[in-house]
């Protein structure tokens, strides 16, 4: 229980301190050869979504270990499915949403932000941008980094 409280606690100051910060940055714009990123594109603040997603997920890591395994399967899952050249945004999403869902449901409401996020791509049946595929695996890469940091 006490762990529960502090995942609650631990996603409620990333809603608050996300709100406020993307309130008080300028929008990002794609760095250059990223004009084709849906990413940039549809997410207004790339970057805070990317450390919401990093912190909930390593929060949950930590006070819940017993999920580590199912973190790095899922990870490792949409590193593989990357990897494929005709991968679409509608399939990509689509899965990751599904993982995400499986937290939700299984650990609490701490994804729900990422959830809302990835839904707008439901139904891009375009192949992900090279771009978007090295954010999305730079992202993955920095994910298993830091809950390497965690032990087993």
């Amino acid at each position: 229980m006490q762990n529960r409280k502090a995942l609650y606690l631990a996603a409620c100051l990333l809603l608050v301190v996300g709100t406020v910060g993307c309130a008080t940055i300028p929008k990002s714009t794609p760095p250059p050869g990223c004009e084709d990123s849906l990413i940039y594109q549809h997410i207004p603040y790339p970057e805070a979504i990317d450390l919401a997603v990093k912190l909930a997920v390593f929060e949950i890591a930590k006070h819940e270990p017993e999920y580590r395994a199912t973190i790095y399967m899922a990870i490792g899952a949409m590193e593989e499915l990357l990897t494929h050249e005709r991968l679409t945004y509608a399939h990509f999403f689509w899965d990751v949403t599904k993982r995400v869902e499986w937290l939700r449901e299984n650990v609490g409401a701490e994804l729900i932000i990422v959830s809302e996020t990835l839904r707008m791509f439901d139904g891009v049946e375009i192949p992900v941008s090279d771009c978007d595929r090295t954010l999305l695996l730079k992202h993955l890469a920095q994910q298993r980094m830091y809950l390497g940091m965690l032990g087993d």
